[in-house]
């Protein structure tokens, strides 16, 4: 076979299947799912506006168990950056008790090397299991084949941890107030 046979064979075997794909959007089945995502979205967003340090983290830490137990077992390319975001939010859980205790905030915040700051905030294992579980969600926005609905749950998940950080900083900033 020549090489514009495999070329021809090819371009024919890729527009099948992009017809393929079109089929299945147009189908209830389709629609159901999409409706179902925009649904998903919006609670994202309303755990978002309540804007609860612990709420939030929860929310996504539950998210992340589940994608492991639904697809992270079965599927390889998947399964160590979602082993990598399960530990990052038990890093999560373990600082937030530390951070809303002063006194113990205090004492660590003294562990953490001195050029790593915001501010004059500590950038700590919080801020950098946030910053990896960020990384790792804009990773899957530019994944090539997932929906727009499927990206903007992933875009919503992003901004969740975004005010997740903010509300931690506010915590590690009342934790290293002087007291008077």
């Amino acid at each position: 076979m020549e090489k514009t046979g495999y070329y021809d064979n090819l371009l024919t075997l890729i527009q099948t299947d992009w017809l393929n794909r079109k089929r299945i959007l147009q189908t209830e089945a389709s629609a159901s799912y999409t409706k179902g995502l925009g649904i998903t979205e919006k609670a994202y967003a309303t755990i978002s506006n309540v804007r609860d340090i612990e709420l939030i983290t929860r929310a996504e830490a539950l998210t992340v168990l589940r994608e492991y137990e639904l697809y992270g077992k079965d599927d390889p390319s998947t399964r160590s950056s979602l082993n990598a975001a399960i530990s990052d939010f038990s890093v999560i859980a373990n600082a937030l008790p530390t951070v809303q205790d002063a006194a113990k905030y205090k004492i660590a915040s003294t562990t953490h090397h001195s050029k790593k700051k915001i501010n004059g905030i500590p950038i700590d294992g919080f801020h950098e299991a946030i910053n990896s579980h960020i990384t790792r969600l804009g990773n899957r926005i530019r994944t090539i084949g997932i929906s727009a609905a499927e990206k903007d749950i992933l875009r919503q998940r992003k901004t969740n941890m975004k005010v997740t950080k903010d509300l931690y900083i506010q915590l590690q900033k009342k934790a290293l107030e002087p007291i008077d």
